[in-house]
């Protein structure tokens, strides 16, 4: 097997995640190691059991399986994480682990050097545009990098020989809350001149307090210069442009690897490793002009993308509690899996719910089955409910894993509260990871917490059933009718497959329960069902979907099952007659449109047009029977 590396991260489509999950992809494919990268999505509800879920990633790898681990700590937003990683890796076996950024003492930790960063943007303040009169906005004292940037300005600022003004220093909260208030506040540390140059800490406080100078009629940089730090997206977007410093993340997912290596060649290794920043000079401090090239397009198509995407997956999780069965629930999440851009993703369950000492559950059991593949770049779609049992030992089936090229998966849990029913591995499938791979998270939790509900009360499945189902001819009703349209047409929409919509509507109704009685009216409803039922067997889906209105959706793959459908209808509705011997005869008007599916095929359209060809065989066959 390769040699393999487990990351573990928290909010993975955050800016700093995305670009640590791309360079440490490359980083690893060039040294030839396959990634694991656990990934949670933080305490995201107010119930303390979705946290003991989340958490409880850290105790499905084999980590005597991983050459190393590298963590991003701060990531996680789940109390006690950190500590519950490292608990299991030291209880298990004996290999490196690195934090990037911040992490615990007993920990290789690869810091980004705030002192150092802070000191040279100082000085270029200082250096290069000789001001004098400098303001510094820094984050909460508590915060251990605040504290570092805020001495890399004091020092800079010592030795440049610039005196540091009384109130030019402001502390902030590393967001965008006090920047209104700041802003005011700098503007009077220097009485009726203002500031050459605002220094903040990190680039949303920079931003907030930009949009309020700017408010104030104060231009940036003419009359004051700001900067930031860290490079977010928001701040290449501003205008003008926001210098600030780049965070070295490519370095140290580089230098990660780097430490896993010596460390497991028995080299003794730093326990610190310090990396700097890089400037980027823009237009805030009036060093560049780029703001005039600036294009702000793909930023905003991203935006766009990722709110069509949050609001998809909502979705998701309300589409699959309308399906009632484990391959519907699976085959419905497979239908949006497209939109991740990832890959491939393989859906991996427990054997069984465990339970040990003390009544704890067990998250993960020793041995899983690989229940399901979303292929979404392959040539088929819905792929079969499978029963592919592996040992968790190497998370996906070894076959999977006997590739020429390495590998980067991402491994998330599935569970409802502290419940645990498996994980999702996806293989990565770009360099840009959308937040819509929480939906299909949130939807297979959703789905397995169903089945679990359901198979404990049956009475509850009874009345889903119910809910889908006419009670008198036992068809579909609407509801299920439009499920299973829905499922049709999502499950073919990437391929010419065929279909035919039938609109049948029962032929004086009233007169039968008129005569005989609207109970004779109820079995010949259901006679006519039976025969609806006999003749589209299982070439396609019956429902009644109103009084006497009835909608059939053919999906044969035979084009005569098609073409020939009416004919047989009334044939079979003839035979149905005789055997009857009624006083009045079973008679139904129909309309049937063809089509094949394809991206922009309109269930709606089709029934409409079935509907008005069945209306004009009705009015055609009273006008005869008159």
């Amino acid at each position: 097997m390769r040699k393999r590396i487990a990351v573990f991260m928290g909010e993975l489509c955050r800016e700093i995640q995305t670009e640590f999950s791309v360079s440490i992809r490359e980083e690893a494919k060039a040294r030839n190691y396959d990634i694991f990268l656990f990934a949670n999505f933080g305490a995201y509800t107010s119930t303390s059991l979705y946290d003991d879920g989340e958490r409880d990633i850290v105790k499905l790898p084999d980590f005597s399986t991983f050459d190393g681990v590298i963590s991003l700590a701060d990531t996680y937003d789940i109390v006690g994480m950190e500590d519950n990683l490292l608990e299991q890796i030291r209880s298990t076996c004996d290999i490196p682990v690195v934090s990037i950024r911040n992490g615990r003492e007993d920990t290789y930790r690869i810091k980004f050097n705030d002192y150092e960063t802070s000191y040279q943007m100082t000085r270029h303040f200082t250096d290069v545009h000789k001001f004098t009169r400098i303001c510094y906005m820094s984050g909460p004292q508590q915060v251990e990098d605040a504290i570092e940037r805020l001495q890399g300005f004091t020092d800079a600022m010592k030795d440049a020989g610039v005196e540091i003004a009384p109130n030019a220093i402001f502390e902030g909260d590393f967001w965008t809350f006090l920047g209104e208030v700041a802003a005011h506040h700098f503007v009077r540390v220097f009485g009726d001149k203002l500031p050459e140059a605002i220094i903040c800490a990190n680039d949303y406080m920079a931003l907030s307090v930009c949009n309020e100078l700017k408010a104030m009629g104060i231009r940036i940089p003419e009359d004051i210069t700001i900067c930031g730090c860290d490079d977010t997206i928001e701040g290449s977007g501003f205008r003008p442009s926001l210098t600030t410093v780049h965070m070295p993340i490519k370095q140290m997912a580089a230098k990660a690897i780097d430490i896993v290596e010596a460390v497991n060649r028995g080299e003794t290794v730093e326990q610190d490793t310090l990396i700097p920043g890089d400037l980027v000079l823009r237009g805030s401090c009036g060093c560049s002009k780029k703001d005039e090239y600036y294009d702000p397009s793909g930023l905003v198509n991203q935006l766009r993308e990722d709110f069509v995407s949050i609001r998809q997956a909502s979705l998701i999780s309300i589409d699959v509690l309308n399906c009632l069965t484990e391959e519907e629930k699976l085959n419905m999440i497979d239908s949006y899996f497209y939109r991740t851009k990832l890959r491939r993703g393989y859906v991996c369950l427990c054997t069984e719910q465990s339970v040990g000492e003390d009544d704890e559950i067990i998250p993960y059991t020793d041995n899983m089955i690989l229940r399901k593949v979303f292929p979404v770049f392959d040539d088929i779609n819905n792929s079969p409910i499978i029963n592919k049992e592996f040992n968790r030992s190497t998370l996906l089936p070894e076959e999977l894993l006997d590739t020429e090229e390495p590998k980067f998966f991402m491994v998330f849990p599935i569970h409802h509260k502290n419940l645990t029913f498996g994980y999702l591995v996806c293989e990565d499938g770009g360099e840009y990871i959308t937040p819509f791979i929480s939906g299909i998270i949130m939807g297979l939790a959703s789905s397995y917490e169903d089945l679990r509900i359901l198979s404990q009360f049956e009475e509850l499945a009874e009345i889903k059933r119910q809910n889908l189902h006419d009670p008198l001819t036992g068809l579909m009703n609407r509801r299920g009718f439009d499920q299973q349209v829905s499922n049709f047409m999502n499950n073919n929409k990437e391929k010419p497959h065929p279909f035919t919509f039938v609109s049948v509507d029962m032929d004086y109704l009233k007169k039968i329960n008129d005569t005989y009685g609207h109970l004779e009216g109820d079995e010949a409803l259901k006679a006519l069902a039976n025969v609806l039922t006999t003749v589209v067997g299982d070439t396609g889906i019956a429902a009644r979907v109103g009084g006497d209105e009835f909608l059939i959706l053919l999906t044969s793959d035979n084009l005569d099952d098609h073409e020939h459908f009416i004919a047989r209808a009334n044939i079979a509705m003839a035979m149905k007659n005789k055997d009857l011997n009624k006083p009045y005869d079973l008679h139904a008007s129909f309309g049937a449109h063809f089509n094949y599916c394809n991206k922009s095929s309109s269930p709606i359209s089709c029934i409409k047009i079935a509907d008005k060809k069945m209306y004009e065989e009705k009015i055609k066959y009273k006008a005869d029977k008159d």
